[in-house]
């Protein structure tokens, strides 16, 4: 249960006349992780991966400019075929075609936007733009701030650029400086000190007056608008027509791409070529059988133990693979090592709920939780977290109920006996309970570490978790007594300074970490702080601000609002506090400990058809 699936790691050789059809089988049984091999022989180049990434991407870029539709499946092409396809198609060249025409109109629209904008400003100055051509004269036109506009003016007059200037109000906050200047000199060092933007006056939109200016605007504008809905007309046409194909041949070519990059995993020789890669230990003699059997005994296989780190495997029901996401986007478990993420799917439910422990706050992070599931992508970072939520929130009922707390109202004698423990009478017991929580956690990373270190052959390392243990617990003795004052508290004392020398020495560059042995279980004494905290102030808020009448109607409301939001706030805090402090503990106390992470996901060479149907 604490580690990932076992794998194997084979050696396949093949007749080179019979990649294609070997490789396909591979891809349908969707069970290889490819290796490129170490074996100093030739390398395998698929000479079809150029015309097929080609094909793809016109796939692609057709697909991109058309709606999407409702896709029939069609049966498998062939490659050969399938590409020549793609490549004489004259719809995917009408689509490209119209596209382009498309981004055109998009872009003049933008100059046209501008050109109305930049005529505004030169509204009130008759200029003709037309006529801003000179073999002498240059022009520039700027916006300055209002405070800046006259040093603007008087700062090109003192450079004696034999210029003239023409300055509008362009709106509240900036205005218009118009210069020509003798083109033989500079104007850039006069400007330089000022912060202005510039306007760019040889637009090609911005031709003739004003007035013309913003009439070719219309014109062109309403030209752009017929132009746009035939266009638009047309690529529905075109999409009705032929987008259900053109997603079967994307689907079908991702297919052939992948078989055709998989090649620069190989090695060959003149007659044979081969094949590594991981696979599931227990598929093992499964797959070698139905091998064996599809190349009719035409091939050798071979198990291989090397060195290299063996991907990560986890097989787990569906419902917690969430937490394997999270654990993935923390870092992935090494195949090597023990896999944390049983003890985090426990463990985290636990923490969350006792620090929320209200059974109101509960059901509505379960509500809302439940919300984001069904509004976020599945395979996103949004979608994962909530579910991991979601479950957790189940929890922070159970101890809601276990606590008696509702809304931070006491309402588990309406419908039964039990009474719940009371977070502020039993706060020491809880208390205790908690640093216990971690003192397990924590010792069981040590185990951990000890398993990991020894089966990488570090003894000493590992020797050093057993004694980091010891020192815990002796140490747990001597100060329980001192408290009590008993007479065992010195000897008890000396032996955990001497352990602790111990692990320091046995532990090498990992010794600054034996402060830790005593201060990451008391750092789960925070489940009491955050847990307690929520519970108070949800009492103060029910005691200060319940609903009632007796103020009267508006009293009534006002009250209502001001105690579902101080609730919600609390709930806020709480969830948050929960969610972050759970991780904490344990990624930072507990993982700490043992965990490197930094493994290989596996990744089979597999596919899967939507669009598609395999030819029978």
């Amino acid at each position: 249960m604490l580690r990932t699936e076992p794998m194997q790691k084979v050696r396949m050789l093949f007749l080179e006349n019979e990649r294609d059809t070997v490789v396909e089988f591979l891809h349908g049984q969707g069970i290889l992780d490819f290796r490129r091999s170490k074996l100093e022989l030739g390398d395998v180049q698929s000479s079809s991966l150029p015309s097929i990434s080609d094909a793809l991407i016109r796939v692609n870029g057709a697909l991109g400019i058309l709606k999407a539709q409702v896709v029939k499946q069609i049966h498998h092409v062939k490659t050969e075929e399938l590409v020549k396809k793609v490549r004489n198609s004259s719809y995917i060249d009408q689509i490209f075609k119209l596209g382009d025409r498309q981004r055109e109109i998009s872009e003049d629209e933008s100059g046209l936007a501008y050109a109305q904008r930049v005529s505004g400003y030169f509204s009130a100055t008759g200029i003709d733009f037309s006529k801003l051509n000179s073999d002498v004269l240059a022009f520039k036109a700027v916006l300055a701030e209002n405070k800046d506009a006259q040093k603007v003016v008087e700062a090109i007059k003192a450079a004696k650029l034999n210029s003239s200037c023409v300055t509008n109000l362009a709106d509240k906050k900036k205005t218009l400086v118009f210069i020509a200047y003798d083109k033989a000199k500079s104007i850039e060092d006069a400007l330089r000190p000022f912060q202005l933007d510039e306007i760019d006056i040889k637009s090609k939109y911005l031709k003739g007056t004003v007035e013309q200016i913003l009439e070719n605007v219309r014109k062109t504008r309403e030209s752009h608008i017929f132009e746009g809905k035939k266009i638009e007309h047309e690529l529905l046409e075109l999409g009705a027509k032929h987008y259900s194909e053109l997603a079967s041949y994307k689907e079908m070519l991702e297919i052939e791409s992948q078989r055709a990059g998989a090649a620069s995993n190989f090695k060959k020789t003149e007659k044979v070529f081969v094949v590594e890669g991981w696979l599931p230990e227990k598929k093992y003699e499964q797959f070698v059988g139905e091998l064996f059997k599809f190349t009719k005994n035409r091939c050798y296989v071979e198990k291989v133990d090397d060195k290299e780190l063996a991907p990560t495997l986890v097989n787990r029901p569906g419902f917690l693979r969430p937490f394997d996401y999270l654990m993935e986007f923390y870092s992935v478990p090494r195949s090597d090592e023990i896999d944390p993420t049983w003890i985090f799917i426990i463990s985290f439910p636990i923490f969350y709920g006792l620090m929320v422990s209200d059974a109101g706050y509960g059901i509505l992070s379960l509500l809302f939780s439940t919300w984001i599931t069904r509004k976020t992508n599945p395979e996103g970072i949004m979608y994962n977290s909530a579910k991991v939520w979601q479950l957790s929130s189940i929890s922070a009922i159970f101890f809601g109920f276990l606590s008696n707390q509702y809304l931070g109202f006491r309402l588990n004698q309406y419908f039964t006996t039990f009474t719940g423990f009371d977070w502020v009478k039993d706060a020491t017991t809880i208390l205790l309970l908690t640093i216990v929580f971690g003192l397990v956690q924590v010792i069981l990373g040590f185990i951990f570490s000890f398993y990991n270190n020894w089966g990488k052959g570090h003894k000493k390392a590992a020797i050093s978790k057993l004694t980091s243990i010891l020192t815990i617990l002796v140490g747990i003795v001597a100060v329980y007594g001192f408290f009590t004052g008993a007479s065992y508290m010195i000897p008890f004392g000396i032996l955990m300074l001497i352990l602790l020398i111990i692990t320091g020495a046995l532990s090498g560059i990992e010794a600054s970490e034996i402060t830790n042995l005593m201060t990451h279980p008391l750092s789960y004494a925070r489940i009491l702080g955050f847990g307690l905290a929520s519970v108070i102030i949800a009492m103060l808020i029910d005691n200060a601000f319940t609903p009632s009448f007796h103020y009267g109607i508006l009293g009534f409301i006002g009250f209502t609002i001001i105690f579902i939001l101080l609730h919600f706030v609390n709930m806020i805090l709480g969830i948050f506090e929960g969610l972050i402090q759970g991780v904490r503990l344990n990624f930072v106390e507990f993982f700490s400990k043992f965990y490197s992470g930094g493994g290989i996901k596996f990744r089979p060479f597999s596919y899967k058809r939507i669009n598609t149907k395999e030819n029978e």
